[in-house]
């Protein structure tokens, strides 16, 4: 079985942009109300192992690990590496 590990930098996972021109209006109070999917929301509904604040600073396929910041992934074999910025 494949695991999928999702690592993110930030706090937030996926959020909805056309809802900025609102929050800058001042017609949603929050910029949390705009968040769609938290890491719980992927983790729960789509399986998906998503982590915040986890920082990718190397990635090595030979050895199937990636190292971070904040961690080093060694247990779960890296199946496939998706960085957005």
């Amino acid at each position: 079985m494949h695991t999928l590990l999702l690592l993110k930098k930030g706090e937030i996972f996926s959020y909805g942009q056309c809802g900025l021109p609102y929050l800058i209006g001042g017609l949603i109070d929050h910029h949390r109300k705009l968040i769609a999917r938290s890491a719980e929301t992927f983790r729960e509904k789509y399986g998906i192992d998503a982590r915040c604040l986890h920082e990718v600073t190397s990635i090595d396929p030979e050895q199937k690990n990636s190292v971070g910041s904040s961690y080093e992934n060694k247990k779960n074999p890296l199946q496939k590496a998706m960085t957005a910025s």
